[in-house]
């Protein structure tokens, strides 16, 4: 039978000023979530809206950007400008004393220093889906397809820059190297230290390096859209209409299904899209998931939430 596991609210939405939405959600190098929220463009269209609404909401760019983080368990609330119309902000890290914010599409992030000043400008490649910074000064990025198979640096599927943007590992020789799998779209990106843990379509191992080096892999894992690691035991979001978390020790595959209800007792882990709110595009999981080192947040159109 699935355990029923109850979320603890971070954040309500409707706290919000009515113009701002949700970018992304990230986690620091403390394991407290980044919520990157953009002021002045539309919400996202529905699922059912079709293409042409949603082109047309991308391409509309935000007034400015705010970042809210948790410091001393109090939230703060930082604001970036976006002067130059940028129209796809998805992704923000730590980086140094200051801040990565980076662009989903295109390659460009931006570094601010604590006073929130542009000090430079870096190109992390096209298509970017994951990245995960460390206190030590480097910055992982993994790519989905269009990166993949595209023509810049995002072909090697997962890279770790330094500080200034230098490549100093490249996961398309290392996967030559090991006889592993090359990546197709890199779906999962967990970072602990100097351990890495990637996970990618189409075979969907689980690879582990340590210090650039292979330190483990698992071949029977599965798809999946996000993982922590709680001591000896994985937390993992599986994909493919998966409303749940599953959990599973590091040397058996066998799974234990979390269901997942919120603090006001809302239930989470059901298909939305169906009756009596069908929509064109059928079912869908309703929730997203972030995970880094033994931490998870859930969240949705209503809040984010963490995994006790």
């Amino acid at each position: 039978m699935p355990e029923v596991k109850r979320l603890i609210t971070r954040l309500l939405f409707s706290s919000l000023p009515a113009d701002w939405s949700l970018c992304a959600v990230s986690i620091d190098w403390q394991g407290e979530p980044l919520i990157l929220l953009q002021e002045g463009k539309p919400r996202r269209p529905a699922h059912d809206a079709g293409i042409d609404a949603t082109i047309e909401w991308l391409n509309t760019p935000p007034k400015r950007h705010h970042l809210i983080r948790w410091e001393n368990a109090s939230a703060n609330q930082l604001t970036f400008e976006n002067p130059t119309g940028l129209t796809i902000t998805n992704h923000v890290q730590p980086l140094g004393d200051g801040w990565l914010i980076a662009e989903g599409r295109g390659g460009l992030a931006r570094v601010f220093d604590k006073q929130k000043n542009l000090v430079r400008s870096l190109d992390l490649g096209d298509a970017i889906e994951q990245i995960n910074t460390t206190p030590d000064g480097h910055i992982w990025v993994g790519y989905f397809d269009e990166g993949v198979f595209g023509h810049g640096i995002g072909r090697e599927g997962l890279i770790c820059f330094d500080s200034a943007g230098a490549p100093v590992f490249r996961y398309a020789d290392f996967a030559k190297k090991h006889n592993l799998p090359f990546i197709d779209d890199c779906y999962t990106l967990n970072v602990v230290g100097s351990s890495a843990y990637v996970s990618y379509y189409t075979d969907f191992p689980l690879v582990c390096l340590t210090d650039f080096q292979l330190r483990r892999v698992w071949n029977d894992f599965g798809p999946n859209k996000a993982i922590a690691i709680r001591s000896d035991h994985f937390v993992v979001f599986p994909v493919y209409h998966k409303p749940y978390l599953t959990v599973r020790s590091f040397d058996s595959p066998d799974l234990i299904v979390w269901e997942l209800v919120t603090s006001e007792g809302r239930q989470l882990s059901k298909l939305a899209g169906g009756p009596p709110e069908t929509t064109t595009t059928g079912w869908y999981v309703s929730f997203q998931c972030v995970a880094r080192d033994d931490r998870v947040y859930v969240y949705d159109d209503i809040g984010v939430y963490e995994l006790p």
